[in-house]
């Protein structure tokens, strides 16, 4: 039964006005409902992260710019998680239990910003592994190309089975095969040809793949600017152990 103090004397909330009573249950109602559904989109920010943090590995730049695309695109759920928290304090701040939740999330709102920042370096380091890994992987692609077609002058300069199977073994290539050298030189070529406009044809879907592996400069700008978006957004919640101000508002001090 809900009581309160009014110039000295305890009044039941049996002896409020019923209107008062009414807003006084629609207010826990509202409470409760952004209270229970700020906890519950810190859980689903978790859950979201962890199909990343279970692979794990920082020293690759693939999961670097995977993790940082989970944490920057889940932001928002974590961000309406802390401001329906705050909404609800505020709807009912006589509620110790809840004041207290909130002192304690406004403090892990420090290790957010922090961690948002640190996404930024972790996506340069992503993005300037990805581009030595792309330039790598296109220089062993050119090779290849060019190895290719020299098999494939070879194949087409070739005079005689015999003689295109020196030219392969020349370029470092197996030689024909008992059934190869048995064919006619026509239908060998055709043959070989074919398999090295295959071959071709593979690499050029490599180079290709090469290149969109790599993330765009606007795709890079975007993520940085959001990750830095989401730390002053949680910054202007976040009260640092020891201290009553937002970082925000230590920032504005100084």
């Amino acid at each position: 039964m809900e009581a309160s103090v009014f110039e000295g004397v305890e009044v039941s909330s049996r002896d409020m006005p019923m209107d008062e009573q009414l807003a006084r249950r629609a207010r826990r109602r509202f409470r409760l409902l952004l209270d229970g559904g700020s906890l519950a989109l810190f859980a689903i920010f978790l859950v979201r992260l962890l199909p990343v943090l279970l692979e794990i590995n920082p020293t690759d730049s693939t999961w670097q710019g995977d993790f940082v695309d989970a944490v920057v695109n889940q932001g928002l759920i974590a961000y309406l998680g802390f401001v329906m928290l705050h909404v609800a304090s505020f709807i009912q701040p006589s509620n110790d239990r809840l004041r207290r939740r909130l002192r304690f999330v406004r403090r892990l709102a420090v290790l957010a910003v922090v961690g948002y920042v640190l996404t930024v370096g972790l996506q340069l380091s992503s993005t300037i592994g990805e581009f030595t890994s792309a330039q790598s992987n296109k220089a062993k692609y050119l090779d290849q190309g060019a190895r290719l077609s020299e098999i494939r002058e070879s194949l087409q300069g070739a005079s005689s089975v015999q003689d295109l199977n020196v030219r392969l073994q020349s370029l470092l290539q197996p030689g024909l095969t008992a059934e190869q050298l048995n064919q006619p030189l026509p239908q060998l070529r055709k043959s070989l040809l074919k398999q090295n406009d295959l071959d071709q044809q593979r690499l050029n879907n490599l180079i290709t793949k090469n290149l969109e592996d790599v993330n765009s400069f606007g795709s890079v700008i975007s993520r940085i600017g959001s990750a830095l978006g989401w730390a002053f957004a949680f910054a202007a919640g976040a009260v640092p152990w020891g201290s009553h101000s937002t970082l925000v508002e230590r920032t504005r001090r100084r």
